[in-house]
């Protein structure tokens, strides 16, 4: 199972359920997290290398501090830069995981439709079942 995760508040959450379901069907937990990095600049005193830096530095943070959360499931933790959805796609090819289970955040207006159609993305591309946890 491959339970994809943003460095944000609601990682955890959406692990907690990912993590339950891999107990029930006794799967090996495939802890993912892409860090999109496209367009990030440096800010004040701060380079783009710097923020890049700190950006992949909180996400493993948060990887393994789930990681931790979890520890009476067997879990490996990828962590990479890249567009979330085609990464996602990449990592589903190369793992073949039976689930995929993501967070799905309610916004309204153009955010929700952003998130709806990379969901909708996700459903018609990968070779498994998605599971959206809300958060």
């Amino acid at each position: 199972m491959l339970i994809a995760v943003a460095d944000s508040p609601y990682a955890s959450q959406v692990a907690r359920q990912g993590f339950a379901l891999a107990r029930e069907l006794e799967d090996i937990v495939c802890l993912f997290c892409v860090v999109d990095d496209a367009g990030v600049i440096g800010e004040g005193p701060y380079t783009t290398q710097e923020v890049r830096q700190s950006m992949f530095e909180s996400a493993e943070k948060t990887l393994l501090k789930i990681q931790d959360e979890a520890s009476d499931v067997e879990c490996q933790t990828i962590l990479l830069p890249g567009d979330p959805v085609q990464t996602l796609g990449r990592i589903c090819e190369q793992q073949q995981p039976s689930y995929v289970v993501i967070g799905a955040h309610r916004h309204e207006g153009f955010v929700h439709r952003l998130t709806s159609r990379i969901a909708e993305h996700l459903i018609d591309t990968l070779p498994c079942p998605l599971i959206l946890v809300p958060s």
